[in-house]
């Protein structure tokens, strides 16, 4: 009987260093998967009805909500607070809750994988 042997680089999915051995953290920061977040505000007039702002960006999607990139060591409320100021003029005040989250898949445009909370 033949016992099936795994190839020598099974594991090695991202060329990860063993256990045992120490890495620099900016190796290790450098090794792990990129991702984009960005955040978006819901935001509703008395009436209940949701307010979009019209795009200057996208002929083919003329709508979009309030939002945009969280900035490096940004929180997340943080970031939806100055977006809101810099597309609007408007603050939004709290308490934060949080609505949705949607992870993107990288793309051939959009390389690194997306979260929007």
């Amino acid at each position: 009987m033949t016992r099936h042997r795994p190839p020598a680089d099974v594991g090695a999915v991202t060329g990860a260093q063993p256990v045992s051995s120490w890495v620099p953290p900016q190796v290790y920061a450098d090794s792990l998967l990129r991702a984009a977040a960005y955040v978006c505000l819901y935001v509703t007039d008395e009436n209940d009805r949701p307010l979009q702002l019209h795009s200057v960006y996208s002929p083919g999607h003329p709508w979009h909500m309030i939002g945009g990139a969280i900035d490096l060591g940004e929180r997340p409320w943080d970031a939806v607070v100055r977006e809101c100021r810099e597309e609007t003029g408007m603050t939004a005040v709290g308490p934060p809750r949080l609505l949705a989250t949607v992870y993107g898949q990288p793309r051939a445009r959009r390389p690194y994988s997306t979260r929007c909370s």
